[in-house]
């Protein structure tokens, strides 16, 4: 469900990942105003092939074309069969006693609601087969969709189920397909509580809501690799027993870790734009302290980006973490449009403002200035977030092409006596932000 592809690239940094520094550099072939327009136009290229572009009269557009037949779980499977289960009466799930609750279920009819709480008391008692009671079976595919998205907790299954039961009300027997066997649920289960307990351990004893949402998203990058073919991957236990994963085993060991700590937390199903194409990915909604913010726990795993260059390469990327709804749109993250999400407009946990790399405009000294205290104080990396796509377009220029990286890090050869160093840099160009690793 994601892909290799996530930034879009500039072809100033995809020439080459090791620059070597020398005290002249090469003669400038690109102005500043150059930089800028070439960016300009490779981003409102971008957005124009993924529907984004303005039409010049700010009006709004209608996504749903987009999503024709789209499902928050793409990847599960349940077929309905027409044909009489024939329970007994004492045969039929109870519903729980207790109200449950979820983003999804929340946003379920109350007739489609009814038959959740049945599937999660069947679910809860590790069945694979047990029998509900529906007004229709064509709403026990939604609920068990919902059902999946709202409870990570439930690793043995992935969604797939046969329903049988005639149309119409009455009653329908649920086959569920479980993804291990029955007899490894407990020795699981204690793995990942294993993994639970360490992640806590990293927490100071007060640690606030943006701490233990912080040190989930990084305990899961720090845990799992990103892998295409990952098995289990659907589930947290890609994440907690292999290491392995892809956006869905991200999302909800993500989700099911805060669930641990008390933060509430959303899976989220959409899209992003890959080469011009949509393809479906995941990403979390999370609470803190009251107010939402979007969090892409994969693409903040840098591992799939390509090659590392002499270990310079960083562990964790902070560029999704705590992000509002216009910052995900930018960067091609679209949810279904079946549901209703709510708009996150807060930056005040943004990782850039809480740690003063965020910059209203471009300011060629004060820029000079973070990358030379960075190198004087010992620092391996520098940090930039611009206001808006120009800055950012300046920065970039400035930093790369115009001499201030090379400056600072001549200071830093000398230093250590290198004839030559390498550097990562991990630029965004629709989050307006720049990371350079050496």
């Amino acid at each position: 469900m994601k892909h290799n592809f996530r930034k879009l690239k500039t072809s100033l940094l995809a020439v080459s990942l090791i620059f070597i520094l020398t005290a002249c550099g090469a003669e400038d072939t690109f102005t500043l105003s150059d930089w800028r327009e070439f960016f300009r136009l490779e981003f409102r290229a971008f957005r124009e092939r993924i529907g984004l572009a303005d039409d010049g009269n700010n009006s709004s557009r209608d996504d749903s074309s987009l999503f024709d037949g789209f499902n928050i779980n793409p990847d599960i499977s349940v077929e309905v069969h027409e044909e009489d289960p024939s329970p007994g009466e004492d045969e039929v799930t109870e519903v729980p006693t207790e109200g449950l609750s979820g983003f999804y279920y929340g946003q379920l009819s109350e007739n489609r609601q009814k038959v959740y709480d049945q599937l999660y008391t069947g679910i809860s008692e590790r069945k694979s087969e047990f029998f509900i009671y529906a007004d229709d079976d064509g709403d026990c595919g939604p609920a068990l969709n919902a059902l999946v998205c709202d409870h990570p907790e439930f690793f043995w299954i992935d969604g797939n189920a046969s329903i049988y039961g005639y149309e119409g009300p009455g009653a329908k027997k649920i086959t569920l397909e479980f993804n291990i066997d029955a007899a490894q649920i407990d020795y699981v289960q204690a793995v990942i509580n294993e993994a639970v307990q360490e992640y806590i351990y990293t927490l100071p004893e007060d640690a606030s809501s943006y701490q233990k949402v912080k040190a989930a998203y990084d305990y899961v990058i720090r845990r799992a690799d990103y892998q295409l073919n990952a098995p289990q991957a659907q589930n947290i236990q890609s994440v907690f027993l292999s290491g392995q994963s892809v956006c869905a085993g991200y999302t909800r060991a993500f989700q099911y870790l805060l669930s641990k700590v008390g933060i509430y937390s959303a899976y989220i199903a959409g899209t992003v734009e890959h080469n011009g194409v949509l393809e479906s990915h995941a990403w979390s909604m999370v609470d803190i302290d009251g107010t939402n913010y979007l969090v892409d726990v994969t693409w903040g795993d840098p591992n799939y980006e390509g090659s590392d260059v002499e270990g310079k390469m960083p562990d964790i990327l902070y560029n999704y973490l705590c992000l509002t709804t216009e910052d995900m749109e930018r960067a091609t993250h679209i949810p279904d449009p079946s549901f209703n999400y709510p708009v996150c407009e807060s930056r005040d946990y943004n990782y850039y403002l809480l740690n003063g790399y965020y910059y209203e405009y471009f300011d060629r000294e004060a820029v000079a200035y973070a990358l030379n205290s960075a190198v004087e104080n010992g620092g391996t990396s520098a940090h930039f977030k611009f206001s808006n796509f120009d800055e950012y377009a300046a920065a970039v220029y400035a930093i790369f092409d115009d001499g201030l990286l090379n400056d600072a890090l001549q200071l830093r050869m000398r230093w250590d006596g290198l004839e030559s160093m390498s550097y990562y840099p991990m630029n965004d160009d629709a989050l307006c932000t720049i990371d350079i690793y050496w």
